[in-house]
């Protein structure tokens, strides 16, 4: 007799109104599909299912139509194939729709319902999504009105988050989302912190990520730490995706690139995972005489990442 392995496996439902953001954001994430300004989206009719394998984890994620009468379907006679088995549940809501914050409320207070029949474990995950198209100067009091109005009589524990696909904030919030469910962040740290462990003076930080652009895990050297910004490793990072794509993939795998006082060494793996490391220009000196050792540990961790 022989068994199969097979890979454990996670169900994440998005939800939301129509034009929340809902299909853009998992053709972001999951997908790696770059936004563009003012694209306009076909409507998601009925929902669509997609699969991806994340460390050794199959996720299963429901993309669910927004239109009233579906919304209606799914919280009603699809309920319980719906909101069974659910891991991770994730509400959308544009902030700029306020005349429908009422049906919004409406429809995740039904939601809530179904979860606690038929998965009161899952996490609940609510995105203030496009909040970029909010003038700076209102960000705040908007999203802290919709979280208050949405919270109240609701004794569940959501979780809110400020999200664009314009930005960094909805890869690092899908990183923080995905953690929740995927056992992988006690062995990134390891294998951070013994790089940065090993070259103290020469490693500034270390990035874990899908190559969608997902940030799985960050580490950085609290004694020597990177000058770039969240948003500066980000537009690095996505530069080096698009180079590796206008070249058909066929360049090799491994980046070295050097930006504002830093260099950066970012390797694409077998596996669907990025490392990117940050070091430190001041460290040239040591760079020249200790390259290949340098080389030889970067090397060695991108080998402990693949094997995820």
């Amino acid at each position: 007799m022989s068994f199969q392995y097979q890979n454990p496996s996670k169900k994440i439902v998005f939800l939301g109104l129509a034009e929340s953001g809902k299909s853009t954001i998992i053709n972001s994430v999951i997908e790696g599909t770059i936004p563009q300004l003012g694209e306009k989206y076909d409507a998601t009719i009925n929902y669509q299912r997609k699969k991806k394998t994340l460390c050794g984890t199959e996720l299963n994620i429901f993309d669910l139509g927004g239109q009233t009468r579906f919304l209606d379907r799914f919280t009603g006679d699809l309920s319980e194939f719906v909101f069974s088995d659910v891991d991770i549940f994730i509400y959308t809501l544009d902030p700029l729709q306020a005349i429908d914050l009422s049906r919004a409320k409406y429809y995740l207070e039904l939601s809530l319902e179904r979860l606690d029949q038929f998965s009161p474990k899952a996490n609940i995950h609510v995105l203030l999504h496009k909040m970029d198209l909010l003038p700076k100067r209102l960000i705040n009091n908007v999203s802290g009105y919709i979280t208050s109005y949405l919270k109240t009589e609701i004794s569940k524990n959501l979780q809110f988050h400020k999200t664009s696909v314009f930005s960094e904030s909805i890869y690092m919030v899908a990183g923080e989302i995905l953690a929740q469910v995927l056992d992988f962040e006690t062995d990134f740290h390891l294998i951070s912190e013994e790089l940065i462990h090993s070259l103290p003076n020469i490693v500034s930080k270390v990035q874990i990520m899908t190559q969608e652009g997902i940030l799985l895990h960050s580490n950085e050297n609290k004694d020597n730490p990177s000058n770039l910004s969240a948003i500066q490793i980000r537009k690095l990072y996505e530069s080096s995706v698009q180079h590796l794509v206008s070249n058909g993939g066929n360049e090799k795998r491994f980046f070295s690139i050097e930006v504002i006082d830093q260099i950066c060494f970012l390797d694409f793996l077998d596996n669907g995972l990025a490392l990117l490391i940050l070091i430190s220009n001041e460290t040239e000196k040591v760079l020249k005489e200790e390259t290949t050792s340098i080389y030889d540990q970067i090397i060695s961790i991108s080998n402990q990442i693949s094997l995820f």
